[in-house]
């Protein structure tokens, strides 16, 4: 049900204005995200699954005016229950997008990190954790396919028959930690079905796997990546994230992810693979 709060309809803050998204704002909002670099791919993916007036999610534009002075799309908020994603422009100013997320009891927000970094400030005292991550893309030429699996390793897009197994191969495994193992067998549902996930088996059983997490019509964000560890050092992980995106590739959409700064073997496998670093993201948790 919507408040009184979610009923406003703009804010002006100097020579911008900010308001609430709905769906005939859908083709500006995918145009405007189509040249981000990857950042705006939650945002994108989600407008595209559920569009711009799902009850769960709430969108917010901030418009600056262009050289014909007309107003001109230059961020985008999405604000899922008590999680944040935001994408702005470079060197446009954040703020007006910030302060609205802080009308809610964040549990997080992610996003670019200089546009973070601001966030950061706006939170002061309330922030409890930032994760710092490198930011990378794997343009078509260069990406490098892996050697050959090892015998009796094989690896194929999931299907969903394979979600009891995703589902222990997850359960109790970092970003997976707080979750019920029914909840971490509906997210490997969603992303086998949404979205999707590759898999490696071994000796009958799936030894590891990579999903996207996000995708827009020319772009997907890779994540979930893990291996069990006793079928580390085979090479597992680089093989599955090598099927997902050439997968993804042949669709002409380009592979996004981000990983911890301190995080060398994950560095080591994307590097492989030809990902490139571009930028950095950053997710900054709060008080809620």
């Amino acid at each position: 049900m919507q408040t009184d709060e979610d009923d406003r309809v703009s804010v002006q803050v100097a020579t911008a204005q900010m308001r609430r998204l709905a769906a005939p704002d859908e083709p500006a909002v995918l145009d405007f995200l189509s040249a981000d670099g990857g950042y705006g791919l939650f945002i994108a993916s989600n407008m595209l699954s559920y569009g711009l007036t799902s009850g769960d999610l709430r969108f917010w534009g901030l418009y600056q005016p262009g050289p014909d002075m007309l107003p001109r799309l230059a961020g985008v908020l999405m604000l899922a229950g008590h999680n944040a994603n935001l994408y702005v422009l470079p060197g446009v100013d954040p703020d007006p997008l910030i302060a609205e997320a802080l009308h809610e009891r964040l549990h997080f927000i992610m996003g670019e990190e200089t546009t973070m970094a601001r966030a950061q400030e706006w939170l002061g005292h309330r922030v409890v954790r930032v994760e710092q991550h490198f930011f990378a893309e794997l343009p078509t030429q260069r990406f490098h396919p892996t050697a050959p699996l090892p015998t009796g390793v094989r690896v194929r897009r999931a299907a969903p028959r394979d979600v009891d197994a995703l589902a222990r191969l997850y359960f109790n495994t970092s970003g997976f930690e707080d979750l019920a193992y029914p909840q971490v067998r509906s997210t490997m549902m969603n992303s086998v079905t949404h979205l999707r996930t590759y898999l490696a088996e071994m000796d009958g059983r799936v030894v590891a796997a990579a999903s996207t997490s996000a995708e827009s019509y020319s772009a997907a964000m890779v994540g979930g990546v893990w291996t069990a560890p006793h079928a580390r050092g085979r090479g597992l992980s680089t093989a599955v994230v090598a099927a997902l995106c050439a997968d993804l590739l042949r669709e002409r959409k380009r592979p996004h992810l981000f990983y911890l700064i301190d995080n060398a073997p994950a560095a080591r496998v994307y590097a492989k693979l030809g990902f490139r670093v571009t930028g950095g993201w950053k997710v900054v948790y709060s008080v809620s």
